[in-house]
């Protein structure tokens, strides 16, 4: 735990918070539709109701010790508490994938513009890679040759380039 108010993650409680007040208008309207619409209400806003409150209270009994006998039957919910619990999850279930989308989405970007800046690099490091000539294909007339065709092909002035390698002496290009 941290020294500030015995909060272990102060940050992701808040973000909790905002996701449920957000969270709330679309609640609001899932509860309405789920009074209203008798398929909506059996399919979609109990069963994750019911399930959640099963767990929770399974969870709570053994934690707190309550009944050291096996529960065999837990309480069910009323049908009004069922729907806005059922409405609270079905409506933080829809920000949290949102989110989760956008943040699948903003991944898949930065992996596709790191991809394209290596295969950039690479693209680079191809069109600026070194020759190497064998110690038998030294010869003046071979060597020369060789330098004009790649002057040519890279526009570059045979001069410099006969200058720079008489000069350095290398078996490099």
């Amino acid at each position: 735990m941290s020294g500030h108010g015995g909060q272990p993650f102060p940050l992701s409680k808040l973000a909790f918070m905002y996701v449920k007040k957000v969270a709330q208008p679309i609640a609001s309207r899932i509860a309405r539709k789920a009074e209203k619409d008798n398929w909506f209400k059996t399919y979609i806003c109990l069963p994750p109701a019911n399930l959640y409150h099963f767990y929770e209270a399974k969870i709570k009994f053994k934690v707190m010790n309550i009944g050291r006998t096996r529960i065999s039957k837990v309480p069910k919910l009323n049908e009004k508490a069922a729907i806005e619990l059922g409405s609270n999850l079905c409506a933080e279930f829809i920000i949290m994938s949102v989110a989760s989308i956008l943040a699948l989405h903003e991944v898949r970007k930065y992996k596709a513009r790191e991809i394209e800046v290596e295969e950039r690099l690479n693209k680079e490091t191809k069109d600026l890679s070194v020759f190497w000539i064998p110690e038998k294909m030294l010869q003046p007339i071979f060597l020369y040759s060789l330098l004009l065709v790649l002057c040519i092909k890279k526009n570059v002035n045979l001069y410099i380039c006969l200058t720079c390698y008489t000069q350095n002496e290398q078996h490099y290009l």
